[in-house]
């Protein structure tokens, strides 16, 4: 395993694809506020969506979602590990109904609230998606 993130490492540094903090700023897009009529243009201004799949453009990747989490521009060899796979979750009965223990473990809910721990996140969700820590 070390050999490959090895491997890929020195591939990045020789076609010159160097990091730009800028470029790995996690951006919401609320899919909901796009334009009324649902037709999106052809405009190439590629994003890397959070699956790390590659849109011509945010409203693209918007079709069938609410809400998406992306990375400004195409992906490339510096978003390997950038991007936080969400971990889906079922929240039982008494979580939903706020009975949560007061543990400070924040999580990052998919709609970018920031919650005190898993529990929290579920008062009132049958299921959810989050990343650790905080927003």
């Amino acid at each position: 395993m070390d050999g490959i993130v090895m491997f890929l490492m020195f591939l990045c540094a020789g076609i010159g694809m160097a990091e730009n903090p800028e470029h790995l700023k996690h951006l919401k897009y609320d899919c909901l506020e796009r334009e009324p009529n649902g037709v999106c243009t052809m405009e190439y201004d590629p994003i890397c969506f959070v699956k790390k799949v590659d849109y011509n453009n945010d409203c693209l990747a918007c079709e069938g979602k609410k809400r998406i989490r992306f990375l400004d521009g195409p992906c490339g060899c510096d978003d390997l590990d950038s991007l936080p796979t969400p971990t889906k979750r079922k929240c039982l009965k008494h979580e939903t109904e706020g009975a949560c223990p007061k543990i400070l473990k924040p999580v990052c809910a998919l709609e970018r609230k920031t919650a005190s721990n898993k529990c929290a996140a579920c008062v009132g969700q049958s299921k959810i998606r989050y990343t650790v820590g905080e927003c």
